[in-house]
């Protein structure tokens, strides 16, 4: 998944607008995956939604894209032997009433998150970049479960245990990704390095330079 933010400011540099461009481009992997961002505004400060749905029971406004990643895009566009379909964009906005400062709203990611949607599962299996927070409705009771290392008490979460590793992984580029099953290690051929030093090295791991990269791995959408 792609984005791009638009953050409109009156003459106080106070928030008063949110604009974003999502672009979908693969959806690997048979789970029926939902798609939403956490933003750092109270629900009711979020007015006039447009492109994306305001989740009830939510804390802060959280505006979620599709449900299912399965019908959110008819092909996967990650096996080469399948057919492709074209990337899938998501423009949403909504009016920010009473809004903070610049400073405070930030320009970042901000906190997306998917979800398995899958029977047996459901809304509050949620799954964040390290480090986030969960929103209002993930289901408390599965962290810690498996091989999450979640730890509410010890405000640690969504990296697995022993490994450290993160469950999501945001870039400032589009990423190239692996085809179907590929591990992205043989892929990325020093994101390894990147992750066993605990991000102290090779941060640039996601970037085409020579001996970064196997590109005969990449996925190349079918014409």
């Amino acid at each position: 998944m792609g984005y791009r933010y638009n953050v409109i400011t009156n003459a106080s540099n106070v928030v008063v607008k949110l604009k974003g461009k999502f672009t979908l481009f693969a959806t690997g992997g048979a789970l029926k995956l939902g798609f939403g961002v956490e933003f750092p505004l109270v629900k009711e400060k979020a007015q006039n939604v447009i492109g994306g749905t305001l989740e009830n029971g939510q804390t802060n406004t959280v505006v979620t894209l599709f449900s299912n990643s399965r019908t959110a895009m008819q092909n996967w566009n990650t096996d080469m032997n399948q057919p492709s379909s074209d990337s899938v964009d998501f423009n949403i906005s909504f009016d920010v009433s009473n809004g903070p400062t610049l400073r405070d709203f930030g320009l970042n990611e901000y906190n997306p998150f998917i979800w398995n949607n899958n029977a047996g599962y459901g809304r509050g299996y949620e799954i964040h970049l390290p480090g986030k927070r969960p929103t209002s409705l993930a289901d408390p009771s599965k962290f810690g479960t498996g091989s999450d290392n979640t730890s509410v008490a010890e405000n640690r979460f969504y990296v697995a245990k022993n490994t450290k590793l993160p469950w999501a992984i945001n870039i400032p580029i589009r990423f190239d990704y692996p085809t179907e099953k590929t591990d992205i290690i043989s892929t990325y051929l020093k994101f390894g390095n990147w992750v066993q030093s605990n991000s102290t090295t090779y941060n640039d791991w996601y970037t085409n330079q020579n001996g970064y990269r196997n590109s005969s791995k990449f996925y190349k959408r079918n014409k």
